[in-house]
């Protein structure tokens, strides 16, 4: 009889243990977890950095308050000043000494006081104006970077649109401003001269001369925020900081050199 042939030997197969190891408390120093790690901690610290502040939530209370304070405290620094140009400007203020010899009489014949008359209703305009101006502001530049425009170039149209919108909302209030400033004044207080000049020439007579105002806030006001937004990035880069890393300091400079560069303009 024929005898079966030998079953073929195939390696055994042995089972693991079914306790697994446990990981290593240390981070690994290779392979593809290593890859993985690193990279997430590099975004997260990165992006800690980085993150542009047009991501963070805003507050529209707290940029109506900055606005108004910021518009507080520089009207009242800079009145003296635009008491001088207005009465240069409605030919009320004529002196052969020019401008010294205009502030020498100011202040001999009215008083030191004189130098901030009309400022009440200058404060109250610009309060608005600056609130609005900033709200405006930021949400344009939000609107048009949501669109995909560029940085530099959002900020100029955010801004000239921010100022026309500004001005068509308190454009009677720098009316009544100008009127009170001369010292021919009749009117006591601001609502005052609202009602005598919408009275006596209509409601239309408060907006007599908002063309031309228009005409030079909307790049006036686009060059100065464009101004501030790339100096910003210059002092930011120069220091090696981000722009939410400047000081107060370093943002009024910047400030004032945007301002002067758009009056200039």
């Amino acid at each position: 009889s024929r005898t079966s042939p030998p079953f073929p030997r195939y390696p055994v197969l042995r089972r693991r243990p079914r306790h697994r190891v446990p990981p290593p408390r240390s981070a690994p120093t290779h392979g593809t977890a290593w890859f993985l790690s690193t990279t997430s901690q590099r975004k997260l610290a990165v992006g800690s950095r980085t993150t542009p502040t047009s991501m963070a939530p805003r507050n529209r209370g707290e940029e109506l308050l900055a606005g108004g304070v910021a518009g507080i405290v520089s009207r009242t620094a800079i009145a003296p000043i635009e008491r001088v140009k207005i009465l240069v400007q409605t030919g009320a203020g004529r002196s052969s000494a020019g401008y010294t010899g205009l502030v020498r009489e100011m202040y001999h014949n009215e008083g030191l006081l004189a130098f901030w008359r009309g400022n009440t209703a200058g404060v109250v305009r610009v309060v608005p104006y600056m609130s609005a101006t900033f709200l405006c502001y930021e949400e344009y530049k939000a609107a048009l970077l949501g669109c995909g425009a560029h940085k530099q170039q959002a900020a100029l149209a955010a801004g000239s649109l921010a100022g026309v919108t500004a001005v068509c909302l308190t454009y009677p209030l720098d009316l009544v401003r100008a009127a009170m400033a001369k010292p021919s004044s009749v009117y006591t207080t601001m609502f005052h001269a609202l009602r005598s000049i919408s009275a006596e020439r209509g409601v239309g007579a408060l907006y007599s001369g908002i063309s031309a105002t228009v005409l030079g806030v909307a790049p006036y006001a686009g060059l100065k925020f464009a101004s501030y937004e790339a100096l910003k990035g210059v002092v930011g880069a120069s220091l090696g900081l981000d722009e939410s890393q400047l000081r107060p300091w370093q943002r009024v400079s910047a400030g004032a050199l945007a301002g002067l560069l758009a009056q200039t303009a």
